[in-house]
């Protein structure tokens, strides 16, 4: 099996070629291998087929090119049948982690004790070999993979999309036919409920900062660039139509938020473009707030990127105010 990865020389050449071409600092064209590569292992021809889903903001940009921002997080829902116990479900998780791991030869870390009982879920971070100096940038881990693993209820449409790591577009590199820079197919989560997951969190910080000044993870301002690119998907409004669907999205998403991530705030009885989040009129405080974070994920964004104003996001939000 040959492998860029094992010749350190070629691996940092395509490194710069990728980074030139595609906009992106080197240090996300290498994270972005090691991405490819967990997903690979979960995902690919000989992984868990099937039985898992991969889902959340790095889902946006490599599987249905959305958004032009990197995303670093390797979201995985796996499919829970009716013959498991809560027990293998839980080592279920636990050994498709150190299964990643232990054939990438990558040293693993507990990112937060998982999640137990008939939904469970786990965090590690899965630390690779980095021949970069990482510049410090808010909420990306340096030279590690953050990869989640969980179940949960409720429905979960996919379909099947291509994942190519960005290293490709380095065709010195990709002429030598590289194992692991090979594109692949993968289930992937429909963005519509990604959007929804993402309006909550941003209505929950909202509300939060409204309630009582509460200081949020910093992260939460990539949503806002990912919210706006959604909703210039035309499938993805189509499927906001159906209004059944909707509120059942809705509402697994506000369980999910409140058992397993710390917390969440009820949908606005208008929809989410009355959130303080979208519209928070004329509370300076809160709209400085929010501007800061969102202008701190700036850096995550492509060289060419085109990166809205958040005045631009509240204006899409409130134009689509009837679906959301």
């Amino acid at each position: 099996m040959t492998l860029l990865r094992d010749d350190g020389d070629d691996f940092d050449g395509a490194v710069g070629l990728a980074a030139e071409r595609t906009g992106y600092q080197p240090v996300f064209i290498e994270k972005d291998y090691w991405v490819c590569q967990v997903l690979r292992v979960l995902c690919g021809p000989d992984g868990y087929g099937a039985d898992v889903v991969f889902k959340g903001g790095t889902s946006l940009s490599k599987g249905y090119e959305l958004i032009d921002r990197f995303s670093e997080d390797v979201d995985i829902l796996v499919q829970k049948t009716e013959a498991q116990s809560r027990k293998e479900c839980e080592r279920l998780l636990e050994q498709m982690s150190t299964r990643v791991a232990g054939q990438l030869g990558l040293t693993s870390n507990e990112a937060r004790p998982p999640g137990r009982g008939k939904w469970p879920n786990r965090a590690d971070i899965l630390v690779y070999p980095t021949r970069l100096e990482a510049p410090a940038i808010e909420g990306i881990i340096a030279g590690g993979v953050q990869l989640e693993l969980g179940y949960a209820g409720g429905e979960w449409p996919s379909q099947g999309v291509e994942i190519t790591p960005l290293l490709l577009l380095a065709q010195e590199v990709a002429a030598e036919g590289y194992e692991d820079l090979g594109s692949f197919r993968v289930r992937a989560l429909l963005p519509v409920r990604t959007l929804l997951e993402k309006l909550s969190v941003l209505h929950h910080v909202g509300a939060q900062f409204v309630d009582s000044s509460t200081a949020n993870d910093g992260r939460f301002g990539r949503h806002y660039y990912d919210v706006f690119q959604i909703l210039g998907h035309a499938d993805t409004l189509a499927r906001l139509a159906d209004r059944e669907a909707f509120d059942g999205v809705v509402e697994d998403v506000r369980r999910i938020s409140s058992n397993h991530y710390g917390g969440s705030t009820p949908r606005p009885d208008g929809g989410y473009a009355d959130s303080p989040a979208f519209a928070p009129g004329s509370d300076s405080e809160l709209r400085g707030y929010l501007e800061d974070n969102y202008e701190r994920a700036r850096a995550l964004a492509a060289r060419d990127a085109v990166w809205p104003s958040l005045g631009s996001i509240f204006k899409r939000v409130a134009e689509q105010r009837d679906l959301l």
